[in-house]
């Protein structure tokens, strides 16, 4: 199928699909939460099958803040799927880790006796 005119054509609308929705996806956070970013950060989603390529594999994970990139074992860099023709990962936002909170209730007195 991949000297398939009809199979190339499909796999350019895919692809085209998949970046312009991406793209989006993070300019519509933008202006969800303008100057909040910093709470939120991006992750990639690789679908796990015996389809998955090892670049998918080996990003799948991966958790970046909203203007960094993804980086695959390939050499490649890029701010949001797909990374190449029929890439089948999936970006998602995820709150950003916070450290525990700290109690706000005051420590008992030592007691003298």
């Amino acid at each position: 199928p991949v000297f398939n005119a009809a199979y190339k054509a499909e796999r350019i609308v895919r692809t085209e699909h998949s970046y312009a929705l991406h793209r989006r996806q993070i300019e519509d956070f933008r202006a969800m939460f303008g100057g909040e970013l910093g709470e939120w950060r991006k992750q990639l989603v690789a679908t796990l099958d015996d389809r998955t390529g090892p670049d998918s594999i080996f990003v799948n994970g991966q958790v970046r803040e909203i203007d960094d990139l993804f980086d695959d074992n390939e050499g490649r860099h890029y701010p949001h799927p797909p990374n190449r023709p029929n890439d089948r990962e999936v970006m998602i936002f995820v709150p950003s880790p916070t450290p525990p909170a700290r109690s706000t209730f005051a420590q008992p007195e030592p007691h003298n006796r």
